[in-house]
């Protein structure tokens, strides 16, 4: 068993050999040496590199998640307006959900050629990265503790065995005329430094709005946050190093993840920026080696069967809501509209280009790599091709996830609403399992998912909290708040349970958005979260749809036309309809069939209505599957 390390500061769970205490504290301090000095040149460099990362244009997308950008996004503090009797609150859990931070493209067999030379070119189809991934085996020690975790309950930090190599991974085997996807040193979809650091303000976004350190006002730091009300986290005890449990205690903490570098290193990051301070005083206080570095555990699924980032495969269902969505009046108009046929007809004769070609812009303009001159730039409320190009895309993918109340995105995104009703119920209900039973509720749960993740858990809480109009940039999180309200004596008429919630994204504050929320106010009766959630969070998602297999079946038979033998069992067939047809009508003028023809007349008869069936299910259901809508190649630019 391997354990995955994917950030340059992560250190591996591999202990040095108890007893050797001189050399397992020289090994820790070199490490923890290390880890600091990494720390530092890493905001040093990024400083550094900050300034020269943003250079080429004079303007950046929301998408790209700038430095600027990022200071835009910090959680506001709980506003509730003069008279307002909400009396005593305490916030009781928190959810997030984050997309992962900037990363690089994807590679031609996913994004296609983008346009033309762009694999070519150096400037936009080489791709390095100074980011890499270790590997460690685990310790003897910990595949003990391992064998008997279940009994211990909890997730134990590994303190002997042997010492270990890391593996310190570099794609950097294949040399020329040979290549990586990427034609570098990077993994197709890998963190770069700029989502490094976008991550780490994620953490200290979160730090400055939930976590109690009175440490930060004895050393002048302000980054944490000292109104009791918002605190999750107190850290008290351990800044005054009594024996409690650290922050990242299962009990405190849930960590749920995609498998995929970006999600798994954005969360290590963010985790990074969220516990800095305490992460260092752990290793402070801790006598071992590198083996008392804390663990965190990371539920996370394969690639295939995950549904962090929704359903987009294999559920027959959602392409019915899909194909309905783009039958819808709206879209047509959309569709149709002169702006949607200059953009198409302008990416048809300026460019050569797969349905990947949105993912391929932004991961060009974001990492300040050379835009096709036909393109203009990035302006703010300007009318360039990029911007309309960019605008349709969105467009284009973002209205059958709203379409409809938000049909596609319930079903879609219903198995993770599941996933998080398991530590909100309990934060509700005061209870102490989960829905599922699998693991303890937490303060804190963190899924570091994708944009698709974030879009269908807008679209799914009501048509007024996301327009659609923009997609999730870089690092975005959406934020559920649940607060206890522990005064009898308030205003039962705003909120009438004994919880409430509030909605977060990007730093903007989207709770009276949600339907049956009053305006203006930031909290909201918790009832209305779960009337619109409880009923689409479930595991097992029904996704046999008939309209789609029958329209499965036309495409088939049409693709079974394309072929020669297809063509020729297709006029064998109307021969032979046509010759029963002729049968039938015979013995309808005349009362009895040829005598060669009387032996098998009904299985001639059978056949005959089987081939006319198929020529009319042809014949009624081609024209619609032929519509624009599905003509489209950009109808799906991709979700990563």
């Amino acid at each position: 068993m391997l354990s995955r390390f994917f950030s340059m500061n992560s250190v591996s769970d591999t202990a040095l050999q108890k007893g050797r205490i001189r050399w397992k504290m020289a090994a820790y301090q070199f490490l923890t040496l290390i880890l600091l000095i990494q720390g530092s040149l890493a905001s040093e460099n990024m400083d550094d590199h900050q300034r020269s990362w943003y250079q080429r244009y004079a303007d950046y997308p929301p998408y790209c998640s700038t430095p600027e950008q990022m200071t835009q996004r910090y959680i506001p503090k709980l506003y509730i307006p003069n008279g307002t009797n909400f009396g005593v609150t305490r916030l009781s859990h928190v959810t997030t959900v984050l997309n992962h931070g900037a990363r690089t493209t994807l590679g031609p067999e996913t994004n296609g050629r983008c346009w033309d030379g762009y694999w070519e070119d150096e400037d936009t189809g080489v791709w390095n990265c100074d980011i890499r991934t270790y590997l460690s085996p685990p310790s003897e020690k910990r595949i003990e503790e391992e064998e008997d975790e279940v009994a211990r309950g909890g997730i134990p930090v590994s303190r002997g065995g042997t010492p270990m190599f890391l593996f310190d991974l570099v794609f950097d085997a294949l040399k020329p005329p040979l290549s990586n996807t990427l034609n570098g040193t990077c993994q197709e979809g890998q963190l770069l430094l700029r989502g490094y650091d976008q991550q780490l303000e994620n953490g200290k976004i979160l730090r400055s709005a939930y976590l109690f350190d009175p440490k930060s006002e004895e050393s002048g730091r302000s980054d944490s946050n000292p109104h009791e009300t918002m605190t999750l986290f107190s850290l008290e005890g351990h800044a005054d190093g009594e024996t409690v449990s650290p922050p990242w205690d299962p009990h405190y903490l849930y960590v749920r993840s995609g498998d995929s570098q970006a999600t798994m290193m954005s969360g290590q990051i963010l985790m990074r920026g969220l516990f800095e301070h305490e992460l260092e005083d752990h290793g402070e206080r801790e006598e071992f080696g590198l083996g008392s570095f804390p663990s965190i555990r990371v539920h996370t699924a394969d690639n295939t069967m995950d549904i962090l980032g929704g359903f987009q495969k294999n559920c027959p269902k959602l392409d019915g809501l899909r194909r309905e969505s783009f039958s819808a009046k709206e879209y047509k108009e959309f569709y149709d509209s002169i702006e949607s046929q200059q953009v198409r007809a302008f990416m048809a004769d300026q460019l050569s280009y797969g349905h990947g070609l949105f993912d391929c812009m932004m991961t060009t303009i974001c990492t300040d790599r050379k835009l096709p001159e036909q393109f203009g730039d990035y302006e703010v409320d300007k009318n360039t091709w990029f911007n309309r190009i960019a605008t349709y895309h969105t467009r284009n993918h973002t209205f059958p996830l709203r379409y409809n109340d938000a049909q596609f995105s319930k079903l879609s995104i219903g198995p993770l609403w599941a996933e998080i009703l398991d530590h909100i119920e309990p934060s509700i209900a005061g209870k102490n399992a989960t829905r599922s039973g699998r693991h303890p509720p937490a303060k804190l749960a963190i899924y570091s998912g994708y944009d698709s993740t974030i879009m269908e858990l807008l679209a799914s809480l009501g048509e007024n909290v996301w327009d659609g109009l923009v997609w999730p940039p870089y690092a975005s999180m959406l934020i559920v708040e649940i607060h206890e309200l522990l005064d009898e004596n308030r205003n039962k008429t705003l909120v009438e349970s004994n919880s409430a919630f509030r909605l977060i994204y990007n730093g903007d504050v989207l709770t009276d958005r949600v339907p049956g929320c009053q305006l203006d106010l930031e909290l909201c009766d918790i009832k209305f979260l779960m009337e619109r959630v409880d009923p689409i969070a479930v595991r097992k998602v029904d996704c046999d749809d008939p309209t789609v297999r029958s329209a499965n079946t036309v495409r088939i038979e049409k693709s079974v036309l394309s072929t020669t033998w297809g063509i020729l069992s297709a006029i064998l067939a109307i021969a032979t309809g046509a010759f029963a047809g002729a049968t039938i009508v015979i013995y309808k003028l005349t009362g009895s069939l040829p005598d060669k023809l009387k032996k098998n007349k009904n299985f001639r008869s059978r056949n005959a209505f089987q081939h006319s069936g198929v020529s009319h299910q042809i014949a009624m259901e081609g024209p619609a599957d032929a519509s624009p809508a599905f003509m489209d190649p950009h109808d799906d630019p991709g979700l990563t």
